[in-house]
């Protein structure tokens, strides 16, 4: 057990002897970080337990309408800021799947693979050189044919320096998605286009570690496959 989990463990003994925790759920914590450690699953679990214990202390019920509140805005929160811990659905029209699109490029720490049909939105466009600037490893896939289309930022990002590759092929390279620091997914069938707002789309964000590690595996297998964009 690494030490962080020995830490929440300690906190919830310690809940546990105040009265807040109750026995069995206390064995039940510790058997479930002994044999799962700290994951995104685990972590999510824990903060329910907490805000349980927080409800079943509220002395009246403005209290437990505050406690429902601190928990919304917790989510709220976790939503809007560093890696996300679940799995998440977005809809158009509207801006929700570009909001979401760049929200997990500005969380972006380590490395943005990104393997898109087309893109021509600017202001994705920019939250991809701003994880670049930042020092993400960021390396893109897309279709032959829509690198050319009007708006098409392709040869602008491979003209930055970042390395850009295509298909070269009669046949489309159609995926729609892209892998963020090996930990989540963005997928679906929305583009990162300028009029994707408006149409019916949706985007998928996962966090789970074997679907994550697919999409890595065929990531890298399309890498080598696939000729670089010159832009000289």
């Amino acid at each position: 057990m690494n030490e962080e989990s020995k830490r929440v463990l300690a906190d919830f003994e310690e809940a546990s002897q105040q009265g807040w925790l109750r026995a069995a759920e206390l064995e039940a914590i510790r058997q479930e970080i002994e044999a799962k450690g700290l994951s995104p699953g685990r972590t999510h679990c824990l903060r329910r337990q907490i805000m349980q214990v927080l409800q079943r202390q509220a002395p009246d019920e403005q209290s437990k309408l505050l406690v429902n509140w601190a928990d919304q805005a917790m989510r709220s929160l976790a939503s809007a800021s560093g890696p996300a811990t679940q799995t998440r659905v977005y809809f158009t029209p509207g801006d929700a799947c570009h909001g979401a699109v760049l929200r997990c490029l500005d969380a972006a720490r380590a490395s943005l693979d990104i393997c898109l049909f087309t893109i021509t939105d600017d202001r994705i466009t920019d939250g991809i050189l701003r994880a670049a600037k930042r020092g993400v490893r960021v390396r893109i896939i897309t279709d032959d044919e829509k690198a050319w289309d009007p708006g098409s930022d392709v040869y602008l990002l491979a003209a930055t320096g970042l390395p850009v590759k295509k298909d070269f092929s009669a046949d489309h390279m159609h995926h729609k998605f892209a892998v963020v620091d090996d930990r989540q997914v963005i997928t679906g069938s929305f583009n990162w286009t300028k009029g994707s707002s408006n149409n019916y789309e949706n985007i998928l964000i996962c966090v789970e570690p074997l679907v994550t590690a697919a999409y890595r595996q065929e990531f890298d297998r399309l890498w080598d496959i696939m000729d670089p964009v010159r832009t000289s």
